[in-house]
């Protein structure tokens, strides 16, 4: 087993723990989202927050780009499941930062953001 790390932004740091019968990544992040981006993920997920903290805001987006959000702490200890359509951006992390552990699907999606029109209202661009 070895460990492939890969910088994604500033404040985010992915490592993939290689060689094992299923993929492993454990995220280190630092830093906050933009908030102009709210964000979707190619994988199906279950995330283990191990260190620290943080609070995700977690977006319902209807058919005609009008939205509701939560906002959800995830605290250290805990688990839960993220979907790949799941829209969502961090927008507070414990002093130190965050660190959890994923183990996610195969791909299913396209990475995407989704981002404000004139109106308000949200529409999602596939990267």
């Amino acid at each position: 087993m070895y460990i492939n790390t890969q910088i994604l932004r500033e404040g985010f740091e992915l490592h993939h723990l290689v060689g094992l019968e299923f993929p492993v990544k454990i995220h280190h992040i630092t830093k906050i989202d933009d908030p102009q981006l709210i964000h979707t993920h190619p994988v199906n997920a279950r995330s283990y927050v191990f260190h620290g903290w943080y609070i995700e805001r977690v977006y319902t987006i209807n058919d005609d780009g009008t939205y509701t959000y939560e906002d959800v702490k995830r605290e250290q200890g805990t688990s839960h499941y993220i979907a790949a359509t799941h829209a969502h951006q961090i927008i507070a992390i414990s002093e130190g930062g965050v660190y959890t552990l994923t183990t996610p699907s195969e791909i299913v999606n396209n990475w995407g953001f989704y981002k404000k029109n004139d109106e308000g209202k949200l529409y999602f661009e596939s990267h």
